[in-house]
């Protein structure tokens, strides 16, 4: 069943992936047409890394030996939502047309700051559903990743209602900070 869950999670964020990295090599290729803006650019970064990090921790499950519809169905959730948080920090290209990366990031932050929300809230019910599943770890491992994983919920609720650029930008780098933590903490190399 490992095989079969970790192909259908993989083709999901292949999708994902395929969205937000279509997407910025259209930006690149059209960039006399775009109005760049730094801090959407961070968050298309950190929608990668968080696909990589969730991407990564598909491993540990093979030591799942009974799969129950519910595991199944909260790995997918998990796998739909980080689709979402790829597709909605991405911005569509028309060739030729003006790209304000600015006024995308300012209309779409609330939809995009959604997603990676829920992505996060998810990642904690994961860490806490499947605790007793991954192989090596002891039983409190999950209270760990979550100690890591909730400083992002403020992080990310603090970006989403900040009003100065300052604390936008704060929020996102460290965001970056986080996932590259968790990234480095919590990837199985077994």
């Amino acid at each position: 069943m490992f095989e079969h869950t970790a192909m259908l999670l993989s083709f999901v964020y292949a999708l994902a992936l395929t969205h937000l990295l279509s997407s910025v090599t259209n930006l690149i290729l059209d960039r006399e047409q775009v109005r760049f803006s730094g801090l959407h650019a961070t968050w298309m970064l950190i929608a990668f890394l968080l696909v990589f990090v969730n991407w990564l921790q598909i491993w540990p499950l093979r030591a799942i030996h009974h799969w129950s519809l519910f595991d199944v169905s909260l790995l997918f959730a998990m796998a739909v939502v980080q689709y979402f948080t790829c597709s909605l920090v991405s911005i569509k290209v028309e060739r030729g047309e003006p790209v304000d990366m600015v006024a995308f990031h300012a209309r779409q932050r609330p939809a995009l700051h959604a997603a990676f929300f829920a992505l996060v809230v998810l990642a904690m019910v994961l860490n806490y559903a499947e605790r007793d599943q991954s192989a090596g770890l002891d039983r409190s491992a999950w209270i760990t990743e979550d100690l890591l994983v909730l400083p992002m919920l403020v992080v990310i609720l603090l970006s989403a209602f900040a009003r100065p650029t300052w604390l936008r930008w704060l929020s996102a780098v460290a965001m970056i900070g986080l996932s590259i933590v968790l990234l480095v903490l919590f990837t199985p190399l077994g």
